[in-house]
Parts: C-alpha cells; sequence; structure tokens
C-alpha cells in the first residue's frame, strides 16, 4: 500500500469534502440534520476553493493511488 501526503489541490476538492462530510455524519450521529448543513455550508466547494488561496490556511490530503482516504484542514 503507497500512501502519499500531498497539499490539497483543486482536482481533489470534491472528493474531500466527499469525506469530509461523511465523516461529519459519522462523528455527530445524533446531531440535528441542520447542524450538519451547517458544517457542509461552511466547507462548500466554492468556499475550499477560495481557502486554497489562502497563506493562512494549510490542506493536506492523504492518497492512496488516486483516491483521497484522509484529510487535514488548519488555519495559522
Amino acid at each position: 500500500m503507497d500512501i502519499s501526503i500531498t497539499k490539497l489541490r483543486e482536482k481533489d476538492v470534491e472528493a474531500t469534502l466527499n469525506l469530509f462530510y461523511k465523516s461529519m455524519e459519522e462523528i455527530h450521529p445524533n446531531r440535528p440534520p441542520e447542524d450538519i448543513q451547517h458544517f457542509k455550508e461552511g466547507y462548500s466547494p466554492a468556499k475550499l476553493y477560495k481557502r486554497l488561496l489562502s497563506e493562512n490556511c494549510v490542506y493536506l490530503v492523504a492518497k492512496e493511488g488516486d483516491k483521497v482516504i484522509g484529510y487535514v484542514f488548519a488555519w495559522i
């Protein structure tokens, strides 16, 4: 198994957000749907693309081959 960790690139935004959304639902199974939706709105594709340009945001992805299997979002 070959796993790589790289900066998030535009081509991986959709897969990363899908994993993030799934994680939110699993981590917070008892939260009301509107709470989960609030998390999702804060991490829309448009907002994430914008943050990729910020020097104060760090987004990393772990990939096995071409498949995104993990992520880290951080702010400085």
